[in-house]
């Protein structure tokens, strides 16, 4: 049931063309619940791996659609920014992860004169990991 919630809870967001401000307010606010799921199910880890994911999964997600629509809104120091600072786990899927490096590229090549900065990332990236 909780799997259902949280894929539920990604369905519920504001619009594109809204503010940057309300989008991060609330997926700020997503952060912190899956803090607060990743934190809960720990001790499942070993037991039920799927139920400890729960919170990774939907945290990363959260991160990438916030850092896509500050791009897409304009900001692409903003959308670096937020896949930067925002990504403290070292738990992700392979999805998440290429959803990640794509959006970085793709701020890179809207920020002039960083392209070979979105480059060297795809360069530096394990594509044997996608």
């Amino acid at each position: 049931k909780l799997d259902a919630r949280l894929d539920l809870w990604k369905l519920r967001l504001p619009n594109e063309w809204d503010p940057l401000l309300w989008w991060s307010e609330l997926l700020q606010w997503r952060h912190l619940m899956y803090n607060l799921v990743i934190n809960a199910f720990k001790l499942f880890e070993t037991i039920n791996p799927h139920l400890h994911q729960l919170g990774y999964r939907d945290k990363a997600w959260s991160v990438n659609k916030l850092a896509s629509v500050a791009r897409r809104q304009g900001l692409p120091d903003t959308c670096i920014h937020v896949l930067t600072k925002m990504y403290g786990f070292s738990q992700i899927e392979v999805q998440e992860a290429f959803s990640k490096v794509r959006e970085q590229a793709k701020a890179y090549l809207d920020i002039e004169g960083d392209a070979l900065a979105g480059l060297n990332l795809v360069n530096s990236t394990n594509l044997e990991y996608f």
